[in-house]
């Protein structure tokens, strides 16, 4: 939605991707490439304009990108609860575990993998970065202390990468980052996120306006407070504890992508 249309002369002349790669808008307001298969960040010209290209997949990234949470999820494995979100219409799913060993976390993606029966379906983990390479798994989430986007990036050239931030300076500084999308947040007081205060709508606002990437809001986001936070500039809102703790997680995504529907309608 923040991108400018490029001529069919510049879309045709560039070579077709599975990914989609989205061009920053140029000052100008001449426009933006929509397809390119360069790496993150490069340049080149066409028809005597620059256009500044980088990796995000911002057709794929859904309203509702919900995390799983093993003791929230009243202990079920992250399998059972995967299974749930996507009979509810999630289509990217992160899984979150501190406490699994590898080995245990890597049985539990295969057996989430053999629910995934759509290409629309992606299956990221959280931190993780020799997990996040095991086949099926579509991508990876990195905190400000894990593992460097860098090496990452160099492990998974073609994987989805996210990158949490908690303040408009950790974004701004995330937008020059080979990463596909932005986590912001807390925005609201949350118990799955302690150890950094609450950011609020305003200054989700100000990194939308900072940043061109696309933004995962996260922490404190409810059914009742989502449609702010949409508002506010997040193309995407990450949610635990709201759906976790749900008896009937299905039908609490399925809400979630209703009321989405119902505001874009």
């Amino acid at each position: 939605s923040r991108v400018a249309n490029a001529s069919p002369q510049v879309a045709n002349a560039l070579p077709q991707q599975t990914m989609t790669y989205i061009g920053a808008p140029l000052p100008s307001g001449r426009g933006s490439v929509v397809a390119c298969n360069l790496r993150d960040l490069q340049r080149v010209r066409f028809n005597r304009y620059q256009f500044f290209c980088y990796r995000v997949p911002v057709s794929l990234l859904p309203p509702i990108y919900p995390i799983t949470d093993r003791v929230i999820g009243g202990n079920r494995p992250h399998s059972d609860l995967a299974r749930d979100l996507i009979a509810g219409g999630a289509t990217w799913i992160q899984i979150r575990d501190k406490e699994l060993s590898d080995p245990e976390l890597i049985l539990q993606l295969r057996q989430i993998l053999q629910h995934v029966t759509s290409p629309k379906v992606k299956i990221l983990v959280n931190d993780r970065v020799k997990i996040a390479l095991q086949p099926g798994v579509s991508g990876l989430h990195l905190g400000q202390d894990d593992a460097s986007v860098q090496e990452a990036r160099r492990l998974l050239p073609h994987a989805i990468i996210g990158f949490s931030t908690h303040s408009l300076e950790q974004a701004k500084a995330a937008d020059s980052l080979a990463v596909d999308y932005i986590s912001v947040g807390p925005i609201f007081p949350t118990q799955t996120k302690i150890e950094n205060p609450p950011m609020g709508i305003q200054t989700l606002r100000k990194i939308r306006q900072a940043v061109s990437k696309p933004l995962v809001a996260i922490g404190g986001i409810t059914l009742t407070n989502v449609a702010e936070v949409w508002a506010a500039g997040a193309d995407s809102v990450a949610v635990i504890s709201d759906i976790m703790k749900q008896q009937d997680i299905a039908g609490r995504i399925a809400s979630y992508l209703a009321q989405w529907q119902k505001i874009h309608a």
